[in-house]
C-alpha cells in the first residue's frame, strides 16, 4: 500500500509507505463495532404483539411508538 507525500520546497509528490499507526487507524475505521447494551436494544427491537422488527415491518409499514410496540398494534389496542 502506497500513499503520496508532498516534498517540501520541490513542488513534487513522493510515494511513501504508511506507518503502522496509520494502518491501524485505517483498519479501525472499517472494523465492525462491538455491540453496546444501548445499541443492542435498538438492533433487537421487536413488537411484543405482532413480532415485527426493523427489517420485517407490518404490511403497509409501521414505526415504533414505545419500546416493544409498533404503531399498527398500538392503533389496534386503542
Amino acid at each position: 500500500m502506497r500513499s503520496l507525500g508532498f516534498l517540501r520546497g520541490t513542488n513534487r509528490w513522493k510515494k511513501t509507505r504508511p506507518t503502522a499507526q496509520q494502518l491501524r487507524a485505517a483498519a479501525d475505521l472499517f472494523a465492525p463495532r462491538k455491540p453496546t447494551p444501548e445499541r443492542a436494544a435498538v438492533d433487537d427491537r421487536q413488537c411484543r404483539i405482532c413480532g415485527c422488527t426493523d427489517e420485517r415491518t407490518c404490511a403497509g409499514g409501521c414505526h415504533w411508538v414505545a419500546p416493544g410496540l409498533c404503531s399498527r398494534c398500538a392503533g389496534a389496542a386503542a
